[in-house]
């Protein structure tokens, strides 16, 4: 009996489907332009992939016409099973009626949005959208869908550019040049400020780990030889007044790869035991770090998609070598990074891997041989098939929603002469988003470390991190920029309530914690000429190592221009 009611839905489907497609083919106007391309997005959200490939499986099989909407139905039905075919029948779709912008508009966001690795497809998609800005452009007849295909290729413009920053340099592109948004941004300038009170570093995770590492070692036999006390163990959680400044040029140029240059400056204070026979004294710690990267998305015989960075960076940072807290390291750090994705059927699998290695040179008599490398991988599954639970996935344009599920290690030894410390991580999480305004992720980690030669300092923790967020304004809701419109706009407000949990698995269990905050994150675009993405995020936190009885309040604030 389903098995009967499913095959009738199926074609009752099908049947809609093509009569909306005889329907729209038999809209044909003056001067050859399909009216509504629109309607090629009218897809019932219900149709499961098996509905969908047996529909698509007719429509190929029995197609009579042969015009713009037909084929842009094909790829809509194609995109929602994973089936990169898509890309040949959104080309059918421009082709069968050129001067239509819609067409050229739903290719990009295609190839912006649901394709690369990463990263989206950029040159490809940015051809597409200033093809679709031309031909609105040129358009004589209006109709009454170009102002929503217009507000839409402006706002698909501003989310390919959002990371590189502000435009500084253009060039012509084939849109006519009656106006300065008509050119091609190619040089980029990005800047990040962030000023934080926190446990640990900004990009580091792993507070527990790193604060029981200092007491093992300090107790160890190479220093007090001891356990620690109470009021020892209390002094060495200590807060970590720290800020960050981070400045970029970018350059892109059609396909040809990214090039980046970049400058970075750090300050944390009391960031680094002096010397561990006193473990409550403290010093700062300064860097500055110049470095330039190259990186290229494509896409490998439109069946995987490939993202490919490689980064240089040269380091000056002082305040880490024990004793000397004023003399100087310099480090050359060489960092590979890569990953690629594929669909598997509707959903989409992502592999993304990385290699770190640092050349650590400090500045004293006889150093030991100091180096460091890092290997990470990561592998996503998004499930963007229908879930009954959460928004559809393929009425967004800024964003993939749906259920993602990920998995991973981190391999992290740094030599200290003959001495290894061997960091270990292993996570896997899952990400619930569109639950109505609400995202839900959860992600599990056990953390290690050990020292060669010395078994009293080798623990073990266990995290649960959770992020609870709630879309205040969601940037859904605004799909088009009315033409002419200047300023500054708000593109979402997101308030973020996250949670992390560590427990001592293995080895001395003082730095057990909770920690609970609040948050907002805020996304802006300036319009106009040089229109730019600014992100703003502030967090407070509360952090209670409970078998210490230490309380912390904890904030971090950053402001960014591109990221």
């Amino acid at each position: 009996m389903l098995s009967r009611i499913a095959k009738m839905k199926a074609l009752f489907t099908l049947v809609l489907l093509m009569l909306t497609q005889t329907s729209a083919s038999a809209q044909e106007t003056r001067g050859g332009r399909l009216r509504d391309p629109f309607a090629c997005l009218n897809i019932p959200a219900h149709l499961s992939p098996r509905e969908i490939r047996r529909t698509l499986k007719s429509l190929l099989q029995g197609r009579g016409s042969e015009d713009a909407v037909s084929y842009c139905r094909i790829a809509e039905l194609m995109k929602r099973v994973g089936d990169t075919r898509a890309e040949s029948f959104y080309e059918k779709a421009i082709a069968a009626d050129d001067a239509e912008p819609a067409y050229e508009l739903f290719y990009a966001d295609y190839l912006r949005n649901f394709r690369g690795a990463k990263r989206p497809l950029f040159a490809r998609a940015e051809r597409h959208y200033y093809q679709a800005l031309r031909k609105s452009k040129q358009l004589k007849d209006k109709a009454s869908w170009d102002v929503e295909a217009r507000g839409r290729i402006e706002r698909g413009r501003i989310a390919l550019y959002q990371e590189d920053g502000l435009p500084l340099f253009y060039r012509g592109s084939d849109a006519s040049a009656d106006d300065g948004y008509a050119e091609q941004p190619y040089l980029f300038f990005s800047t990040t400020y962030r000023n934080a009170r926190l446990t640990t570093d900004f990009e580091s995770v792993d507070d527990a780990r790193a604060l029981t590492s200092e007491a093992l070692f300090t107790s160890s036999r190479q220093r007090l030889n001891r356990a620690l006390t109470a009021d020892e163990l209390e002094g060495i959680v200590r807060e970590k007044g720290q800020f960050e400044t981070y400045n970029r040029l970018r350059f892109r140029y059609r396909h040809l790869p990214a090039f980046d240059v970049f400058y970075k400056h750090r300050k944390i204070n009391v960031a680094q035991i002096t010397n561990f026979f006193a473990p409550n004294r403290f010093n700062d710690f300064r860097m500055n770090e110049v470095g330039f990267a190259v990186e290229k998305s494509f896409s490998a015989l439109r069946h995987a998609d490939v993202f490919l960075r490689g980064t240089y960076q040269k380091t000056f940072r002082k305040g880490l070598i024990e004793f000397l807290p004023e003399r100087r390291e310099e480090v050359n750090h060489f960092e590979a990074r890569g990953a690629v994705s594929h669909f598997v059927g509707p959903d989409k699998v992502t592999l993304e891997a990385v290699y770190v290695f640092q050349d650590i040179n400090p500045d004293i008599p006889n150093p030991p041989k100091r180096e460091r490398r890092i290997a990470a991988a990561t592998l996503t599954y998004q499930v963007f098939r229908p879930l009954p639970f959460l928004q559809s996935v393929y009425g967004k344009r800024f964003e993939t929603r749906g259920l993602h599920l990920s998995g991973g290690a981190v391999r992290d030894t740094e030599s200290f002469g003959g001495v290894d410390l061997r960091k270990r991580d292993y996570f896997f999480g899952a990400a619930l988003r569109g639950l109505g305004r609400f995202d839900l992720s959860i992600q599990p980690t056990f953390f290690s470390a050990s020292v060669t030669g010395d078994a009293s300092q080798s623990h073990r923790h266990y995290r649960t991190n959770a992020n609870l967020l709630y879309r205040i304004k969601d940037e859904e809701e605004e799909l088009t920029v009315p033409e002419g419109a200047t300023g500054l706009r708000m593109a979402f407000l997101h308030l973020v309530v996250p949670f992390k949990h560590d427990v001592a698995l293995r080895g001395p269990a003082a730095f057990e914690n909770v920690n609970v905050g609040a948050g907002l994150d805020a996304k802006f675009f300036s319009l106009g000429p040089r229109r730019t993405t600014f992100l703003a995020s502030f967090r407070y936190n509360h952090q209670r190592f409970h078998n210490l009885r230490k309380n912390l309040n904890l904030y971090s604030l950053s402001l960014s221009m591109g990221f």
